[in-house]
């Protein structure tokens, strides 16, 4: 459950519309500076997924070389079914740090913005325009939040692909000696 900022009321009384036009301008560009942020993770992340499937696509090309010529389990087709799967893995967790399901987008609808509340006769019309700034803030810093949760969960994803990938020759030999260790 998502909590929502709201400037305190003794502020609201204060605010001006040049005041509410800066705090708009600031808060649109830090929305812009996380939405960039992400994207920088999300290309990251697909580059590193190129890179994983590329070898997943090795890994079972030789899988199915090694079965069609010596049709036996030996250690080598284990350990490479194995390094496919742990390529899978990371596969999944790359592809988790690139889905945007909880990223907040820019603006607001304007049944949002029209809503009967903003129309009421307690309001004058002079200061609607300043509720209808402060609204937008306050909205805007709920989906700052949001994103940069978000944001934040992406790179920490994007950074264990990123050592699983380059862990990866280390895993497959580590599977490989361990079986040959031991069976």
């Amino acid at each position: 459950m998502e909590s929502k900022w709201e400037l305190p009321q003794a502020n609201v009384e204060k605010i001006t519309i040049e005041d509410a036009k800066f705090c708009l301008d600031q808060a649109e560009k830090q929305m812009k500076e996380v939405a960039d942020t992400y994207l920088v993770c999300v290309n990251r992340a697909i580059t590193l997924a190129t890179l994983a499937c590329g070898g997943l696509v090795a890994l079972i090309g030789y899988s199915i070389n090694r079965w069609d010529t010596k049709c036996v389990f030996d250690n080598l087709l284990i350990s490479s079914i194995l390094g496919c799967a742990y390529l899978i893995f990371q596969c999944i967790i790359l592809t988790q740090s690139i889905k945007a399901k909880d990223y907040a987008t820019v603006g607001v609808e304007p049944k949002v913005i029209l809503a009967e509340s903003f129309f009421l006769d307690t309001i004058e019309d002079k200061k609607r325009i300043i509720y209808f700034y402060i609204n937008e803030i306050e909205s805007y810093q709920t989906r700052l939040e949001k994103n940069k949760a978000t944001n934040k969960r992406s790179w920490r994803k994007f950074h264990l692909s990123l050592w699983l990938l380059l862990l990866t020759p280390i895993a497959i030999a580590a599977i490989y000696f361990s079986l040959n260790l031991f069976f």
